[in-house]
């Protein structure tokens, strides 16, 4: 096993944490999208309702 100084463990950890947070902006994104095209699709069926 390789002996790794304080500096380098706070590092990768550091590194680790960005990853973690960028996946879930990167997720959290998606899903607000998701919910934008659901809101719109709903949005045209309600319209396509009013006009017969």
């Amino acid at each position: 096993m390789t002996n790794r100084t304080p500096s380098q463990v706070i590092d990768v950890t550091a590194i680790k944490v960005w990853y973690w947070i960028d996946m879930a902006r990167i997720a959290l994104a998606r899903d607000l999208r998701r919910v934008e095209l659901q809101v719109a699709l709903l949005s045209k069926r309600i319209d396509a309702t009013h006009d017969r």
